[in-house]
Formats: structure tokens, C-alpha cells, sequence
């Protein structure tokens, strides 16, 4: 089963971003178009985001977002969880 990974990104910190998990069902243009809503870069907008609107913003520096969509395999999805619960007991 597949699964469609959003990583909205802040280009200023490479810390601040998270991840967004969808249903390989919804389809990659969708998720595209989610995507380009969540970085500001829209043509869906009416009145595009201007440089004080927070669409496209980090909320934390305030940098701008970027987005990159992937399609990732229930297994690789598997495989970096436990990745993730490994760092995090090491790091402990």
C-alpha cells in the first residue's frame, strides 16, 4: 500500500519542518495542490499571499516554506519509524 509524504520545510532552518502523511488513495495531484496551498505558491489563490501574510510562513521565524511531495511504500513507512524509535532511544 502506498502513501503520499508532504515535508513542508522552512528555508531558513532546516529544523523547522514537519511532515504530512496522506492516503496514497487522494492522489498525487492532490496532495500537489495541498502542497502548493501550504507553501503560498497557489494559482488557486484569488489574491495571492503577500510579504506580510503568514501563508507560506514559517511560524516559528517567520521563512519561507517550501514543499516536496513523494510517494513512499507502507514498508520504507515501517522502516523509518523504527529508525526514528532508535534514534530517540540513543539520543536518550
Amino acid at each position: 500500500m502506498e502513501q503520499i509524504r508532504i515535508v513542508v520545510g522552512c528555508t531558513k532552518n532546516e529544523n523547522h519542518a514537519k511532515v504530512l502523511m496522506l492516503d496514497g488513495g487522494c492522489g498525487m495531484g492532490r496532495a500537489q495542490v495541498l502542497a502548493d496551498l501550504l507553501d503560498g505558491s497557489s494559482h488557486f489563490y484569488i489574491y495571492p499571499p503577500g510579504e506580510g501574510s503568514p501563508i507560506g510562513r514559517c511560524a516559528l521565524c517567520g521563512g519561507k516554506l517550501a514543499t516536496q511531495v513523494t510517494t513512499v511504500f507502507q514498508e520504507e513507512v515501517k522502516k523509518e519509524a523504527e529508525e526514528d524509535v532508535l534514534k530517540t532511544a540513543l539520543q536518550s
